[in-house]
């Protein structure tokens, strides 16, 4: 028997045994976390979308962990959480119009991965590096995006990516974004 993605990704995030990860699972399934697309029009504009820009950064995000550098201090369970998790905001976020996706305006003024911290940690405990690997993941782009005033400054910016492993699942999700998904 062929297992899904959704079943893949499931047990990678229970695999971490992190108190309330089955909470999470429930509620992400319950906003439509595996049959969401990751946008409207750019990356995963379709059904399942997200699910696969999320295991896309996984891929990616784990095998330059494990091949990059020695001295990366990160563990498994926080390359799965960090991964599979960074856009969890984006469940529900668009709106299926015939064949497109539009955008669910009670999103409107919301920050991209602010939005997904306050919906992780309603379940279980992130420590500070996975916090900052997600609020981060968006690099420059975090600095305008969803809101006029972005999610975080410039200068926050550059201070986050004074820590390697920021920069390089920025790296890795804009990757995937930009030419696998």
């Amino acid at each position: 028997m062929e297992i899904t993605l959704k079943q893949e990704i499931t047990e990678l995030l229970e695999s971490t045994k992190r108190e309330g990860i089955k909470n999470l699972i429930k509620d992400l399934s319950e906003r439509g976390f595996f049959e969401s697309p990751a946008s409207t029009r750019f990356h995963g504009a379709y059904d399942g979308g997200l699910l696969e820009h999320s295991h896309n950064v996984y891929i990616l995000f784990n095998r330059f962990v494990r091949e990059l550098r020695q001295d990366i201090k990160i563990n498994k369970d926080s390359v799965i959480l960090c991964s599979l998790l960074h856009d969890v905001c984006k469940a529900g976020m668009y709106i299926k119009d015939g064949d497109k996706f539009l955008f669910n305006q009670q999103f409107r003024g919301k920050g991209h991965a602010r939005l997904s911290l306050e919906i992780i940690e309603k379940h279980i405990y992130l420590n500070l590096q996975e916090k900052n690997i997600i609020l981060f993941h968006m690099g420059y782009y975090g600095t305008t995006g969803f809101n006029q005033r972005g999610e975080y400054s410039l200068m926050d910016l550059a201070e986050a990516n004074k820590e390697p492993l920021t920069k390089l699942f920025y790296w890795c999700d804009d990757m995937s974004s930009q030419f696998i998904d």
